[in-house]
């Protein structure tokens, strides 16, 4: 199963991150900072508004947990 975390950076996205990727879950994220995130496979950049495609990954789950601070 592949996952798609928003936010992975922040605090609950971050722990969730973790928790699924202990149960062999992959975990990929977003993050408006360019920080790559140890409990996922990749972390994309990208910021709130910005066009987004990826190299072709299906993911089963999408999790939003981003927060516009603005």
């Amino acid at each position: 199963m592949k996952v798609l975390i928003t936010g992975v950076n922040g605090f609950i996205a971050n722990n969730l991150a973790k928790f699924l990727n202990e149960k062999q879950i992959e975990v990929y994220g977003t993050s408006s900072r360019d920080i790559a995130n140890h409990n996922c496979i990749k972390t994309f950049t990208l910021k709130i508004g910005d066009d987004f495609s990826i190299e072709n990954i299906k993911f089963d789950w999408v999790i939003h947990c981003v927060y516009d601070k603005n």
